[in-house]
């Protein structure tokens, strides 16, 4: 199977660079789209100069946290109608794209949420593997996973899927977090199935919180905009 993989970064070139590296030793027939957020640490240069990238979209103008628009921005460019989104920091597994191919096997419109360990900056020491993966009985591979536990820096979906349920809500700009889980709770209300595979292994590099969105960082202006929109609150 093809995916347009939508990588979103904002001022993390050094770990996009690692990112990019382990989607071209595992190759494949897919579209590589760089969404960036306005970084000014040289990743769009970079991106438009390796012949890596079919396209590449960037916010023309910092206003602050814009991690749904840019989201949105890349998946509207997407060619194929599976996409996987990834982020910057999140480096995939040899094996990643056929754990999402075995969700998609057995559900052809489906949230498709794979499974994250926190690694070294650098991608080789494990630092703290995902809690979730305890949740996969021994001898399986795919399990049902609910809403609130699904990540927006490894995921996969059809594009049906995405516009059905309109996109990564643009009202959670501004703040770090659920936003991911907003647009999973959209995907459950409406019928569709979350699963994860144990292939669809990301490794998350460990970084300092990027510069001026330091401050933003924290879940309760967004945790007030999910009670608002859907009446309650979710953690």
């Amino acid at each position: 199977m093809n995916y347009s993989v939508v990588i979103c970064s904002y001022n993390k070139l050094e770990y996009l660079k690692l990112v990019t590296s382990a989607l071209q030793a595992i190759g494949g027939d897919h579209q590589y789209i760089l969404a960036d957020d306005c970084s000014n640490d040289g990743t769009v240069e970079w991106a438009n100069s390796i012949n890596f990238f079919d396209k590449v979209y960037s916010e023309p103008e910092d206003n602050g946290y814009y991690l749904c628009t840019i989201r949105n921005r890349g998946i509207e460019r997407a060619d194929f109608d599976h996409v996987v989104l990834l982020d910057a920091d999140c480096m995939p597994e040899e094996t990643y794209f056929n754990g999402h191919n075995s969700v998609f096997a057995d559900n052809k419109e489906a949230l498709s949420a794979g499974f994250t360990h926190f690694y070294d900056s650098v991608g080789k020491k494990i630092i703290n593997p995902d809690h979730r993966r305890k949740w996969v009985p021994h001898g399986k591979s795919c399990v049902p996973m609910g809403w609130m536990s699904t990540y927006g820096g490894n995921m996969a979906f059809t594009k049906s899927v995405w516009k059905t349920v309109g996109g990564f809500d643009e009202r959670y700009n501004g703040a770090w977090g659920l936003e991911d889980a907003d647009f999973a709770y959209s995907c459950h209300k409406k019928g569709f199935g979350i699963f994860a595979h144990v292939e669809s292994v990301v490794r998350h590099l460990k970084h300092p919180v990027s510069g001026t969105k330091e401050m933003r960082f924290g879940r309760g202006p967004n945790t007030k905009k999910f009670k608002d929109k859907h009446g309650f609150s979710p953690c």
